[in-house]
């Protein structure tokens, strides 16, 4: 499963990080300058977040692989739990709302949250 949105949301979220920053070189009053840095440095954080909370995930007959910006996780079909298919998780930018997912719950507590609207079957 791929993320359906990703390759454009993060190409937005650049393309806004680099307008800040290009306000930022050009404003000449210093308080302002900080403050687009400021704003530059949170938009670079939320991409970094994004990419960890969507990764690519592969299954297999066995397992389950995640790959996501900084790492890569392997999970087995004999260690599941639970499995939600209609559920309220919190989103991946805004925390404070709540989307429709498919979820998996696994023995050590860990769980992958699939958004219906983030992710799609890809070949």
């Amino acid at each position: 499963m791929r993320t359906r949105y990703k390759i454009g949301q993060i190409i937005a979220m650049v393309l806004v990080t680099l307008f800040y920053l290009f306000i930022a070189i050009k404003i000449d009053k210093q308080i302002f300058r900080w403050l687009f840095i400021v704003l530059d440095a949170f938009l670079l954080y939320r991409i970094i977040i994004y990419y960890n909370k969507c990764p690519v995930f592969i299954f297999n007959d066995d397992n389950i692989v995640s790959k996501s910006f900084l790492n890569t996780r392997l999970y087995f079909w004999n260690e599941l739990n639970d499995v939600y298919l209609s559920c309220k998780e919190p989103g991946i930018l805004l925390k404070a709302s709540k989307y429709e997912a498919t979820t998996l719950k696994f023995n050590k507590g860990d769980k992958i949250i699939l958004w219906n609207d983030t992710y799609s079957k890809s070949e």
